[in-house]
């Protein structure tokens, strides 16, 4: 399963990428790149 979500992640962020070029607007890098596993820990400590 771990890896099932490693390749999902990687195809969303992927497609996010792709439609922002078509749209002519920068990519992001990767540092943008915020997953949900990092953000429901990140909340908690608020």
């Amino acid at each position: 399963m771990p890896r099932i979500v490693h390749y999902c992640q990687k195809d969303v962020i992927t497609t996010a990428r792709l439609l922002l070029k078509f749209r002519g607007q920068q990519p992001f890098g990767d540092e943008a790149v915020l997953y949900a596993d990092e953000a429901s820990v990140l909340m908690r400590r608020v």
